[in-house]
């Protein structure tokens, strides 16, 4: 999935972590959480206020650190729920692909077994 020029909106959460460089230099990371917002069915585009066409949902996410921090994605859903569980997923998707990417280290993975979503691996 690549990032689209979709609006981030309102930041609803966001979580500031610390990854390491194979030279042991510290790399920031943020993850930003808009809130979903109602899109028209047929192009996407974000419902207005006053619409009265049905649409879906999109949540989006930034993550900055990654060398993609202009790009936002906006995983669709069929209700609000929907589209912020798909969304905050796919930034354990991009968290782990964009680390092993760049070769980061996590420094602080260490975790239950039963607590392995990423929110766990990626501690604030």
């Amino acid at each position: 999935m690549m990032p689209s020029r979709f609006p981030l909106g309102t930041i609803i959460a966001e979580r500031r972590m610390a990854l390491y460089e194979h030279t042991g230099e510290e790399r920031w990371i943020t993850v930003r959480l808009g809130s979903p917002i109602g899109v028209r069915l047929e192009d996407g585009s974000p419902l207005r206020s006053g619409d009265s066409e049905e649409g879906t949902f999109r949540c989006p996410v930034q993550i900055l650190g990654l060398d993609h921090d202009e790009g936002v994605y906006a995983p669709f859903g069929e209700d609000p729920f929907v589209a912020l569980q798909y969304a905050i997923d796919l930034i354990g998707d991009l968290l782990n692909k964009g680390s092993d990417r760049l070769s980061l280290e996590n420094k602080y993975r260490a975790l239950p077994p039963t607590r392995d979503h990423w929110i766990w691996r990626y501690p604030a």
